[in-house]
C-alpha cells in the first residue's frame, strides 16, 4: 500500500510542481500575463558555434510587427462610457472613481491610434535588427549585402519593416535594401482559406472558450471593487465587461502608456483570465488538434515561401536575407507547423493547455522565427532556427543540435506542404 500511495505521489508532484511554476511566471512577472500583447522580452543568449568550418551566409526571417495600442475602436470609448453613466449615477467605489480617471486619460491617449506601432514597438524591430546585425557580421558587415524585405500592408507591419531595415542601413551603409507591402505577398504573410474563415466564425473553439470561462472565472469580487450595489445597465455581462476590460489593461505596456490597473485583480484572478485568453489564442491560432488542425494550415504558404526562397538563395548567390513582417495569425501557426517543442504541442484538455502552450513565449509583440543558414569549404549547408533569438529543436534528425543538415530539413517539411 506504501509503494502505491509512492508511485502516486511521484505522479502528481511533478504535475504541481509544473502549474505552480506557470503560475508564478504569470502572476510573479505580471508582464507575461499580457500574453500575444506583452511587449518583446530578449534575454542575453550564449548561442552554440557551428561545427568547425562553417560559416554563416544567409537568413530567411518572419517577424511579428512590434508593440502597438489596441486595435479596437470601441474598447477604450465603451469602457469610459461605462464609468462615466456609473459616475454620474453615483455608483462607483472609490476604487471605481480612481479606475475611471485612469481610463479616461488612456482613451484620450488611445484616439485615432487604434493599431499603430508604438514607440516601444519601433525600438524592438531595432533592436532585433542589430543583434541580427551583430551575430552575423560575415552576412552584413559586407558591402555586396543584399536584403529583400516584404511586409503586409497593414501600417504597423509596414513601420516594423521600415524601423528593422533602417537599422540596418544605418550600420552597413552598403547593404542593399528592397521593401516591397503589397496585397500580392498576403497569400503566405496573411494566408487564410475559407474553411479556417469558417472555422474562425463558426467553429467550436468558441463552446470550449466560453465553457472553459465559465468554470474558472468568478466575477463577484472584481465587480463590487468597482460598483456598488448595483451595476451601470450599459455593463452587459459581467464576464464580457471583466475580459474586456482585461484586455485594455495588458495592452498598456506594449503602448508605452505609463499606467497600470493590474492593481483591479487579484493574483487569482489574473492567473484565470490569462488561462482563458492564453486558450483562446491556442484554438484559434495553435495546434489544437481541432478540425484537423485547420489553425496550423493556412501557415503551409508561409513555409512554401521559406523553403522556395531559401533555396533560390542558395543557387543564386544573388541575396543576404530574406525578411518578413506579419501578424501572431502567422507566426502562432508557423511556430506549430515547424514542430518548435514549446509551440506545438496538442492537448485536448482547455484546464491542460497552460501547462505546454504559453501565448507569451509563442508570440509576444516583435516575435520572431529566423532561419540561420552556414556552408563549409565543400558547400555543404546546415541550418540553426531560432525562436524569438532563441536557440530551438526541430523534429528533423541530426547529430549536431542546434544545427540541421538543410537536406534533411527540406526532406522532412515538404511533406508538410
Amino acid at each position: 500500500m506504501k509503494k502505491i500511495i509512492i508511485y502516486l505521489l511521484l505522479g502528481i508532484i511533478p504535475l504541481q510542481v509544473i502549474s505552480q511554476s506557470k503560475r508564478d511566471d504569470v502572476v510573479k512577472t505580471i508582464s507575461n500575463s499580457a500574453g500575444t500583447s506583452m511587449a518583446y522580452k530578449f534575454q542575453h543568449q550564449e548561442y552554440t558555434s557551428p561545427p568547425t568550418g562553417y560559416v554563416p551566409f544567409y537568413v530567411n526571417h518572419v517577424g511579428r510587427h512590434g508593440s502597438r495600442v489596441h486595435t479596437s475602436e470601441t474598447l477604450f470609448p465603451d469602457l469610459a462610457s461605462i464609468f462615466k453613466d456609473a459616475d454620474n449615477d453615483n455608483l462607483l467605489t472609490e476604487k471605481g472613481k480612481e479606475v475611471k480617471q485612469k481610463i479616461d486619460e488612456i482613451n484620450g491617449y488611445m484616439y485615432k491610434r487604434y493599431g499603430d506601432l508604438s514607440s516601444i514597438g519601433a525600438e524592438e524591430q531595432k533592436g532585433i535588427a542589430k543583434r541580427m546585425f551583430n551575430n552575423y557580421p560575415e552576412i552584413f558587415n559586407d558591402e555586396k549585402c543584399v536584403i529583400d524585405a516584404k511586409s503586409t500592408l497593414v501600417p504597423r507591419c509596414i513601420l516594423s519593416m521600415s524601423y528593422f531595415c533602417l537599422e540596418m542601413k544605418e550600420m552597413n551603409p552598403s547593404i542593399s535594401i528592397d521593401m516591397e507591402s503589397s496585397d500580392y505577398n498576403n497569400y503566405y504573410l496573411n494566408f487564410y482559406s475559407k474553411e479556417y474563415r469558417d472555422y474562425y466564425e463558426e467553429g467550436p473553439w468558441r463552446d470550449i472558450r466560453d465553457s472553459f470561462t465559465d468554470k474558472i472565472l468568478s466575477t463577484d469580487r472584481f465587480i463590487s471593487s468597482l460598483f456598488k450595489s448595483s451595476v451601470p445597465a450599459r455593463l452587459g455581462d459581467k464576464k464580457n465587461f471583466m475580459t474586456n476590460f482585461w484586455s485594455a489593461v495588458i495592452i498598456l505596456e506594449a503602448s508605452g502608456i505609463n499606467i497600470s490597473l493590474y492593481d483591479v485583480f487579484t493574483e487569482d484572478e489574473i492567473f484565470a483570465l490569462w488561462q482563458i485568453q492564453n486558450l483562446n489564442q491556442y484554438l484559434r491560432k495553435g495546434p489544437s488538434g481541432i478540425n484537423n488542425n485547420i489553425a496550423i494550415t493556412i501557415a503551409k504558404p508561409m513555409l512554401k515561401n521559406f523553403i522556395e526562397t531559401s533555396q533560390a538563395a542558395i543557387e543564386k548567390k544573388d541575396i543576404s536575407a530574406n525578411l518578413r513582417f506579419a501578424h501572431a495569425e502567422g507566426i502562432i501557426p508557423f511556430a506549430a507547423l515547424l514542430g518548435i517543442k514549446e509551440a506545438s504541442i496538442t492537448e485536448p484538455d482547455p484546464q491542460k493547455v497552460y501547462e505546454v502552450w504559453n501565448d507569451y513565449k509563442v508570440a509576444p509583440m516583435g516575435a520572431n522565427i529566423q532561419w540561420i543558414f552556414y556552408k563549409n569549404s565543400e558547400g555543404e549547408i546546415i541550418v540553426k532556427i531560432l525562436h524569438n533569438e532563441r536557440e530551438v529543436h526541430i523534429p528533423v534528425k541530426t547529430n549536431m543540435a542546434p544545427y540541421y543538415k538543410w537536406k534533411d530539413i527540406v526532406a522532412y517539411y515538404i511533406k508538410l506542404i
